[in-house]
């Protein structure tokens, strides 16, 4: 897959929304990179909403800067982009805890699934299963980081705390196994 390069905003962060496949999804950008998403709604007035509410200090895309954002998440539920490596992430917000599990989050390969166990296990916390799926729980920038493909002991799907619920992640999942 060819990489692709993402324009991040001078100074502050901007925000904006596009609808997808799966439905409308709001995300913001920082100077160092994505800093949150919040997805699959019905409409734009109810992403940017759900966005916004504690984010006072976003300033919308009025001139379109971050297009190239908006063809990513297009392209991504579309089952276009399977490589999201490139993506800059802003995780200067993040404790050193969910930094090592967005880390291992990240290496889960398309259209495979890990156990809370299996990551805890991976940073070397093997009774941390609870914390992992708390800090999956609050991951502000899914689907960049897969939370989707992080699944219950015996492939059970618990809760999944994007808009849609379990039936959104069982669709993330089939999309990605469908394009890998």
């Amino acid at each position: 897959m060819r990489k692709f390069r993402l324009p991040l905003p001078k100074k502050e962060i901007l925000y904006n929304s596009v609808e997808t496949d799966l439905g409308w999804l709001s995300f913001a950008v920082s100077t160092k990179g994505l800093l949150q998403t919040k997805f699959m709604f019905d409409d734009k007035e109810s992403a940017e909403r759900s966005l916004l509410e504690n984010n006072h200090k976003f300033i919308f895309d009025k001139d379109d800067d971050l297009l190239k954002w908006k063809k990513l998440f297009v392209k991504y539920f579309k089952g276009k982009i399977t490589d999201v490596s490139c993506v800059p992430l802003d995780n200067r917000k993040w404790s050193s805890f969910q930094k090592k599990v967005y880390s291992k989050t990240l290496q889960i390969p398309l259209g495979r699934k890990f156990t809370y166990g299996s990551i805890a296990s991976l940073i070397n916390n093997p009774k941390a299963s609870r914390a992992i799926g708390m800090a999956m729980r609050v991951n502000p920038v899914a689907p960049i980081v897969p939370c989707h493909r992080v699944v219950g002991a015996h492939n059970v799907h618990y809760g999944f705390s994007a808009n849609g619920g379990v039936d959104l992640k069982v669709k993330m999942l089939e999309i990605e196994t469908n394009n890998s």
